[in-house]
């Protein structure tokens, strides 16, 4: 039985730049775990932390964003809830994680914590390129299609936004948006 390598190849290569790009990636991470969880991201997380750490989302204590309180002086969080919603499995995962390996469960700004979102948005940003991929095969050739999505990755700053400032709603965003963009016209 022959072996297809071009086929294999335009099959995998997402899978392959994702390993690839993972070890940096946490190496980034790493130099400043914190960087991960701060302003616009910093907004987005601090739901989960509000529900299921402190169980009161009008007493949150921030760490980058501007404290806006109302006039009773709860904590008003200026953010929408969606990037929490879509951050929750890995915040989730994250919380057993620390309570397997005795770390600080209600340190919601901790390494593992970062660690985590940062994972969290780094398979969300490749998830969205296997969509966006998926989406253009219908209409176009493996090796346009591979053209399209390494451009995308590589040209915008999507690349940045996957492995540097993972908390951030654009990678969210994208990979609802690839997801659209794959299963739309499958329902027309």
């Amino acid at each position: 039985m022959k072996v297809n390598w071009q086929q294999c190849f335009y099959r995998y290569y997402l899978f392959g730049l994702a390993i690839l790009l993972f070890y940096p990636t946490l190496l980034r991470v790493s130099e400043k775990p914190r960087g991960v969880i701060w302003s616009d991201c910093e907004g987005y997380y601090m739901y989960l932390p509000a529900v299921f750490i402190q169980h009161d989302v009008h007493k949150m204590q921030h760490g980058s964003i501007v404290n806006t309180t109302n006039k009773d002086g709860e904590f008003v969080n200026k953010f929408t809830c969606g990037v929490a919603l879509l951050e929750l499995p890995f915040f989730l995962i994250t919380r057993e994680y620390a309570k397997q390996k005795a770390l600080p469960v209600n340190d919601y700004f901790g390494n593992h914590y970062a660690y985590g979102i940062a994972i969290g948005g780094y398979l969300i940003g490749f998830l969205g390129l296997f969509f966006l991929q998926k989406g253009l095969l219908y209409y176009y050739s493996p090796f346009v299609t591979l053209l399209t999505v390494m451009g995308v990755f590589l040209g915008t700053n999507l690349f940045h936004y996957t492995t540097k400032e993972m908390g951030m709603s654009h990678v969210y965003s994208f990979m609802l948006i690839s997801f659209l963009v794959w299963k739309v016209p499958v329902l027309y």
